[in-house]
């Protein structure tokens, strides 16, 4: 989705990019809020995704303007016709322990947050359930709250964000996440066969490997 409005409130400037994605450059603030307003072309949105993109201008190539390529996001939030939209789930691609992701969408800015020291120079995703039917003309806006815990200046520093319309996108995502987590090359295999649909291949690999049974994903 390509924002018709951008505003940090701690004073960095955020630029569109080529690519869709969202740089933010200048002042990095000890604690910031961005805005967004969108139009979204569907007028259902099921899925939200929230791309941390590494970018050679942050520091260690990551996505978050901390100084070691982090971000800490304390809440997302998600505002439809003047009205909170309801986000039922949030799955990450990887997370920083301890803290729990699903916490980001509680309605509450506190120091639960999601962030990613651990793997701050790869790209990281987080995708948020939800459900509600706009018309096309109104403008969607998103709030995204960084740097309410400890450390300061952890705000995002690149990220991409998009919309769908499908109801199976978050299920599908979550499956596909679940697998890229994986560590057994079996059950990497296994769940990729599941990913596309071929249960005949899964089931061989499941039968030959029979460790990786109880633990790969199924449709």
């Amino acid at each position: 989705i390509e924002p018709l409005e951008m505003h940090s409130s701690g004073g960095a400037e955020l630029t569109l990019q080529a690519d869709g994605s969202i740089l933010a450059s200048g002042t990095n603030a000890e604690r910031d809020d961005y805005l967004l307003a969108c139009r979204p072309k569907v007028p259902r949105i099921t899925a939200i995704r929230l791309e941390a993109l590494p970018h050679p201008s942050i520091a260690r190539s990551g996505s978050g303007r901390s100084g070691l390529g982090n971000f800490h996001l304390n809440e997302f939030k998600v505002v439809s016709a003047g009205e909170v939209v309801s986000l039922r789930e949030v799955e990450t691609s990887y997370a920083e322990k301890p803290f729990a992701p699903e916490k980001i969408i509680d309605g509450e800015i506190d120091g639960n947050r999601w962030g990613i020291w651990g793997a701050v120079s790869t790209k990281q995703t987080a995708l948020f359930s939800t459900d509600f039917s706009r018309s096309v003309d109104d403008d969607v806006k998103l709030e995204l709250f960084f740097s309410r815990g400890d450390y300061i200046r952890h705000n995002l520093g690149c990220f991409r964000l998009s919309v769908s319309s499908d109801p199976n996108t978050f299920a599908r995502a979550r499956q596909q996440l679940a697998s890229q987590k994986l560590t057994d090359p079996w059950r990497r295999l296994a769940a990729a066969y599941a990913l596309i649909g071929d249960q005949e291949a899964q089931q061989t690999i499941l039968q030959q490997h029979s460790g990786v049974a109880n633990n790969a994903p199924s449709e």
